[in-house]
This record gives structure tokens, sequence and C-alpha cells, in this order.
């Protein structure tokens, strides 16, 4: 009975460890696989592509304007020198050198207001001058003050010599005011035409010695800004 006995709690524990076995390889044939952090950083040159990218975005279209060679010949021909000669000669004819034909109304249009206000003004100086003089020759009567019992009608109204005078001297200001705003505005039509014409014959091809372009500016490792890189030639 013993015999039976152990010989059936070696078969248990024979049968125990043989299951263990089993259980042991089959954890080592399945290992635990754990997932890894994705990478939240982007490669350095996916960066670099995108901000290039952006930078093309925002870089001026090209202009394809083009000037014929007859147009380019055109603006060739003038001279600074010869536009400014002209309009000193005749207001307008350096303008109209330099193909600038809508100015030549503006600037006898700014003539003409201005004669025309030398006109009125010399106009009214002359009346108000007129009137001072009648108004001073008059006899003056002993006692009074001659500045207020002198008078004299100009333009329909009864002006003692003071009030003569003071208008007297406001429309010969604003006469002399008038010749000097002509003369400014002659000048100013010179300036206009000598300008102009530098300006129609300034070099805007490609060749210019200040350049600007684009570029990508490093902040960090991984980052970019998007910038403006000037480039200067002394030749």
């Amino acid at each position: 009975m013993k015999a039976l006995l152990s010989f059936f709690v070696l078969t248990l524990l024979l049968g125990t460890s043989v299951a263990m076995a089993q259980t042991t390889d089959t954890t080592r044939q399945r290992p635990v696989i754990r997932p890894t952090p994705p990478d939240t950083l982007p490669p350095v040159d996916s960066a670099a592509n995108d901000m290039e990218e952006l930078v093309d975005s925002l870089a001026p279209a090209v202009d394809t304007l083009t000037v014929s060679a007859a147009a380019q010949a055109e603006i060739n021909k003038i001279i600074p020198k010869k536009a400014t000669i002209r309009s000193v000669i005749l207001p307008g004819w350096g303008q109209f050198y330099n193909r600038q034909k809508w100015k030549i109304p503006v600037i006898y249009a700014g003539f003409g207001t201005f004669a025309y206000f030398i006109i009125t003004y010399t106009g009214n100086y002359q009346e108000y001058l007129a009137g001072y003089q009648e108004a001073y020759n008059l006899k003056t009567v002993p006692g009074q003050d001659p500045g207020r019992t002198k008078t004299a009608i100009v333009k329909g109204r009864e002006l003692n010599l003071n009030q003569l005078k003071q208008g007297t001297d406001f429309w010969r200001r604003w006469r002399d005011y008038n010749y000097i705003f002509t003369a400014l505005f002659y000048g100013l039509n010179i300036v206009d035409a000598n300008v102009s014409a530098h300006l129609k014959t300034f070099d805007v091809s490609d060749s210019l010695t200040l350049k600007y372009a684009p570029t990508l500016i490093p902040t960090s490792a991984v980052s970019f800004v998007p910038g403006i890189k000037l480039t200067m030639v002394i030749k």
C-alpha cells in the first residue's frame, strides 16, 4: 500500500515539473514587445525643406515685362542736360522732350493761376493807391486827425487815410508774394524736367550693384526663420 502511494506522489510531481517546463518555454517564445513612443521631432532635412518652400512662396514674382528695342532706344536718347535747357527756355518743353506730355497742361494751369492772382491783386493795389493819394492831397482841417478826416471812395466804400494805407500795403504784399510763387513754380518746372530725365535713363537691370534675395537664418539646430540677404558689389 505504501509503495502504491509513493508511486502516485512521484507521478504527480513529474507531471507538474513537465507542465512548468512547457510554460517556461512558451513564455520565452512569446516575448513582450513594448511600443516605443514616436519621435515627435521632424528630421532636420524635412524642416529645412519646409522653410525653403515657405521662403519661395514669399519671394516676389519675377517681372516678365520686357521693353522693346525701339522703346529702349528712345529712352537712351533722353539726355538730362537737354531736358533742363529746354525747360529753361520754355516751360513744358523739357517735359515734352521726356515724353511726359500730360504735365504740360498742369504747368500752364499753374502759371495761369498765378497770373490771375497777380492781375487781380495789382488792380486792387492800384485802386487803393489812387484812393490813398486822393485822400492824402486833401486839405488838413486844423485840430482834427488827418488819418480819420481825410477820406476817399474805393470800390463803393468810403475809407479814411489809415484804411487806405492798410489796403494799399495788403494788396501790394500779396501781389509780390505771387511774383515769388511764380518764380518758384518756374524753378520747379526746371527741376522736374531734369529729375524725370534722369529717372528715364536710370538703370533698373539685373546688373545693379545692390541685390537682395530671400534666405533662411538658422536659430537652432532644427529651426530656421525666413530673412532677406543683401549683396553689395563694389566695382
